[in-house]
């Protein structure tokens, strides 16, 4: 039977989850738009932010997201954001 902290440790945990990706939609929406209108110093800055991002998912034992493997992502994204 689990114990009331290890029950509460769990609700944080999906919340954190959950703001998270909610937070990772926000700069990925941010990020598109910004690079529609071609403004790439901030594109950047906002891929920096997404990869971040998706490194927390991951740590928090998030490994995809909607079919997206998160660590190859993250990388993906820190690779093509220091070209």
């Amino acid at each position: 039977m689990p114990t009331k902290s290890s029950e509460y440790a769990a609700i944080e945990l999906e919340d954190r989850v959950s703001d998270l990706a909610a937070i990772a939609r926000l700069v990925t929406y941010a990020r598109e738009s910004c690079k529609q209108l071609d403004v790439m110093n901030s594109a950047y800055c906002l891929d920096q932010a997404l990869s971040s991002l998706l490194e927390e998912l991951a740590k928090c034992g998030v490994r995809d997201v909607n079919g997206v493997v998160l660590e190859k992502s993250a990388a993906r994204l820190a690779s093509s954001s220091s070209h």
